[in-house]
């Protein structure tokens, strides 16, 4: 898939069936870390931040997911992770 539709979700809806160039057949071979978009990394927020604070940073990423972690020293620990459809859930259920 183009590299534009992989950062905005939305724009996928848009494509044509040519422009898409990987087949399920092609992922029989390919590794994860090949699949992986060129950004890799979530956003991340501790433990202590805020589902606002969380909220923004995935909207400052434009990601669908936050990674909550910790760090202790040189290691990060992933704790979750947040997702956009979790938190459209929680909002519209608390409304």
């Amino acid at each position: 898939m183009p590299s534009y539709a992989v950062q905005h979700p939305s724009l996928s809806q848009c494509l044509r069936h040519d422009e898409v160039i990987c087949r399920p057949e092609d992922l029989r071979e390919m590794t994860v870390i090949e699949w992986l978009p060129d950004r890799t990394r979530p956003p991340m927020v501790g433990p202590e931040c805020t589902v606002v604070q969380a909220a923004a940073s995935m909207a400052r990423h434009c990601s669908a997911l936050v990674a909550v972690v910790t760090r202790e020293g040189r290691r990060t620990h992933l704790l979750g992770v947040i997702t956009a459809t979790r938190m459209t859930e929680y909002f519209t259920e608390n409304t």
